[in-house]
Parts: structure tokens; C-alpha cells; sequence
């Protein structure tokens, strides 16, 4: 399994913003992925989008149910500033089988790209950090096909399991 990452800043005067990922391994080999869009430009919306990855990757190393994660870092994080908002898409793949799962909190759906070049929309509906009723309402599973040339998970990056050599944000394996 492959990733590929682009990231284009908004401006020159905004060299960084709220836009954030963050991925890697589960003991069991599965691998997780977060994706953040924190409210706000420049370094405020950086500070607030590392904040929410951190506290989500610590959920996900203290082994809470995916589908509790995004509430549980609304939960962690409000009490500390009121004013934090963003949206988050979870997603693990498991590269064995291609067992897919995403939740979900106010964020852009992923989009699976199929071998026969028609796509879809993952969508799983929720609410961001810092929204009113935080949480993704549930959890979507599927199965990834050997062969399918990816997964994208929108902020500009593009996940492939594997990847296809066509597509060009994704890696060939």
C-alpha cells in the first residue's frame, strides 16, 4: 500500500493553514488515517488542526471504537478552547483483505475511483469537532477491490490500494 500526498498552501501571504493528515500503522497492521480541516487561515487554523490530530491519534493508540473517536475528541478539546471547530474523515484500511472503514465528522466524503473508471462517494454523515452533537452518526464498511486505483480523501491527497499508475497523485506499487 501506497500514499500520496499534495499539498498547495492557499497564498504566498498563507504559506500553512488548517488542512492537516496524519497516518500510520495499528499494531495489526491495519493503517489509519486522519483528516483535519480546522476553522481559520494561517498558523491559528495550524495550531488548531495539530491539536486535533494529536488528540485523535491518541484515541486511536488508546484503542477507542473508531466510531466514538470524533465525539471523543470534541469532548477532549472544547473544554479547553470554545471557540475550536473543525471537520475530521477517519478512514482505516486493512492492506491484506482491503476491509475499509471511515467516519465521519462534518468532512468532505472520500471518493473511491474503480478500475472501470466510475467513481463514488463514500459518504458518512456526522459532526465536526467543536459542531453542536459532535460524532459520526456511523460507520461505513466496505472492501476495497485488488486493483481499484484509489481511495482519495479530499484536502489534496489521494490514498491507492493499490495505486494506479494513471492516476497522478497516487503512487504505483
Amino acid at each position: 500500500m501506497e500514499f500520496a500526498v499534495h499539498y498547495d498552501p492557499t497564498g504566498v501571504d498563507d504559506p500553512t493553514g488548517g488542512d492537516l493528515y496524519d497516518w500510520f500503522t495499528l499494531p495489526d497492521g491495519t493503517a489509519h488515517i486522519t483528516v483535519v480541516d480546522a476553522l481559520g487561515h494561517g498558523l491559528t487554523s495550524t495550531r488548531t488542526a495539530l491539536t486535533v490530530t494529536h488528540a485523535v491519534r491518541t484515541l486511536v493508540l488508546e484503542c477507542h471504537p473508531l466510531e466514538t473517536i470524533v465525539e471523543r475528541t470534541d469532548q477532549v478539546l472544547t473544554p479547553f478552547d470554545r471557540n475550536l471547530m473543525a471537520t475530521v474523515l477517519l478512514a482505516r484500511l486493512n492492506p491484506v483483505n482491503g476491509e475499509l472503514r471511515l467516519a465521519n465528522g462534518s468532512h468532505l466524503p472520500a471518493l473511491l475511483i474503480r478500475s472501470d473508471g466510475t467513481g463514488s462517494y463514500l459518504e458518512v454523515r456526522g459532526r465536526g469537532i467543536g459542531y453542536p452533537k459532535p460524532g459520526s452518526q456511523h460507520v461505513l464498511s466496505t472492501t476495497l477491490a485488488f486493483g481499484e486505483p484509489g481511495l482519495w480523501l479530499r484536502l489534496d491527497i489521494g490514498w491507492a490500494w493499490p495505486a494506479a499508475k494513471e492516476e497522478p497523485l497516487c503512487l504505483s506499487d
